[in-house]
């Protein structure tokens, strides 16, 4: 399986973890959204509602047979529509603050309005807003007072215009037709009495009462929809800081996103500048066990620990290896080929006087340039190192691949730290010449692109990367698990020499 594909494999404890480490963003959303929209809530002015809901009916008479009026009987659709246009116009609302106290403006009252119509029951709702809930009921009110008289006086109008019109053709008729003067004369009287008991073609329903409780704000409603609102953006902003943030998080991920199996997670405790340093040796054992699983028929006798970056724990990884390895028994060879920035010796409280480049320049002997780590029952034998000039040179020279695999022979393991592969190439040539590399990587800090790259680095130059080591854990794996995850295609891989 491939690096891409491997990385590519979600699974729920992935997506836990990722909310987990990122608990701060979910807790500070929880807070500030909810807690911005209950303030900006009860700082809100309140404002209330009023609603009066009168009923449309179309004329009662149809003045159409004595005028040209439009409005017919049965046309309630039309009345409805024409209704609802005058309530949200100027005129009205002009009309309608004429009859209260002040503020006046009529383009504020009108957007404070809003009409909703039932073309069904012929009903008209008029809901009113403001801040006073005393002034939206009776605004409300007024509004459909104005309607009504308004509705009554256009019926009346329209009959009045009736009259006058018949009234008007009278007079053009001659006295000697007495035919049309007599029908005429009969429609008059007939309109004279509609006139008379015309009523009103619009009527109340239901009055406006001033509301007990403010439409808005709502902090109750508000804060509980900032609290969804809070765990959305949380997980977006989660989701995207994950996908530009590309540390990796645990060594399930580096197992996830590795080629090759995961022999061991070394604790933060056990890295150098720890608060709390462990003097646990478990991991380095379980790193040893795990190189003789990958090796039981053809045992790995030198070994290369790198890393793609700095500060990733290599040299913490290597010497407690050598360490493991010299406890259990085996005569065991560390060599300090990190040139630019020698570590061992110190890590080890060792005086070096003689390092490998002196060795590789010919300057001193081998035996002269060991030095023995105490109490170690001179099983753990150090070469160190001191600061050079191109150290290219010497960890590439045909010398230094001749010593690695001289002293192949005479210790049961040669461990070996080198600079970074990604930092420096100093260390590939060594890849090549060792029986194994194996790979650190940071738990919090070594990035996924990094650490595809390291693999891509140390294969080009022929070596073999057999495991990872993770470090820097905080609640590695004690139960056993860290095992030989994957399976024995990377003892394949390996070159031995």
């Amino acid at each position: 399986m491939t690096l891409n594909a491997r990385e590519s494999q979600v699974d729920l404890r992935e997506v836990l973890g990722e909310l987990r480490r990122r608990w701060w963003l979910f807790a500070g959303l929880l807070a500030i959204l909810p807690g911005t929209a209950y303030i900006a809530s009860i700082s809100t002015d309140k404002e209330y509602r009023a609603s009066v809901t009168l009923q449309v009916q179309s004329e009662s008479v149809d003045t159409s047979v004595f005028s040209s009026a439009q409005e017919s009987v049965g046309d309630l659709g039309r009345a409805l529509a024409a209704s609802a246009r005058r309530a949200t116009s100027l005129a009205t609302a002009r009309s309608v603050l004429r009859r209260l106290p002040p503020p006046r403006d009529p383009r504020a009252l009108r957007e404070k309005l809003s009409v909703v119509t039932d073309p069904d029951a012929g009903f008209l709702t008029i809901t009113a807003r403001s801040g006073s809930a005393d002034r939206a009921a009776s605004i409300a009110n007024t509004y459909g007072a104005v309607l009504i008289q308004i509705r009554t006086q256009e019926a009346e109008q329209r009959i009045d215009g009736a009259i006058l019109d018949i009234v008007g053709s009278l007079e053009r008729l001659p006295a000697s037709d007495r035919n049309g003067r007599r029908q005429l004369s009969e429609q008059l009287q007939r309109l004279r009495v509609l006139r008379a008991s015309q009523g009103s073609n619009m009527s109340l329903i239901e009055r406006a009462s001033p509301p007990t409780k403010a439409s808005s704000p709502k902090p109750v409603r508000n804060v509980l929809l900032a609290v969804p609102l809070a765990l959305l953006l949380a997980g977006g902003l989660t989701f995207l800081l994950e996908r530009l943030d590309q540390r990796i998080w645990s060594s399930d991920e580096m197992v996830r996103i590795s080629p090759v199996p995961l022999l061991s997670s070394v604790p933060a405790a056990s890295l150098p500048g720890s608060r709390s340093p462990s003097g646990d040796v478990e991991p380095f054992h379980r790193l040893r066990v795990g190189l003789e699983l990958l090796s039981l028929d053809d045992p790995f006798r030198t070994v290369v620990v790198t890393s793609a970056e700095s500060g990733e724990g290599k040299t913490t990884v290597a010497v407690g290896l050598a360490r493991a390895a010299a406890q259990a028994g085996d005569r065991v060879l560390l060599i300090d080929a990190d040139l630019r920035l020698s570590q061992v010796g110190d890590r080890l409280g060792l005086d070096i006087k003689h390092g490998l480049e002196d060795v590789l320049n010919g300057g001193v002997s081998l035996r002269d340039a060991l030095e023995v780590v105490p109490g170690t029952a001179n099983r753990l034998s150090v070469l160190g190192a001191t600061a050079v000039e191109h150290p290219w040179r010497l960890v590439a020279s045909d010398r230094m691949g001749n010593l690695v695999v001289a002293q192949g022979r005479l210790f049961d393991l040669v461990v070996i730290d080198t600079p970074p592969v990604l930092a420096v190439s100093d260390a590939l040539p060594l890849c090549e010449a060792v029986s194994a590399v194996v790979m650190v990587a940071r738990v919090n800090h070594t990035r996924r692109s990094s650490l595809r790259r390291a693999f891509e680095v140390v294969a080009v130059a022929q070596g073999g990367v057999v495991g990872i080591v993770a470090t820097g854990e905080r609640r590695p794996d004690v139960d056993g698990n860290y095992a030989y995850r994957g399976n024995r295609r990377a003892q394949g891989s390996r070159d031995h020499r």
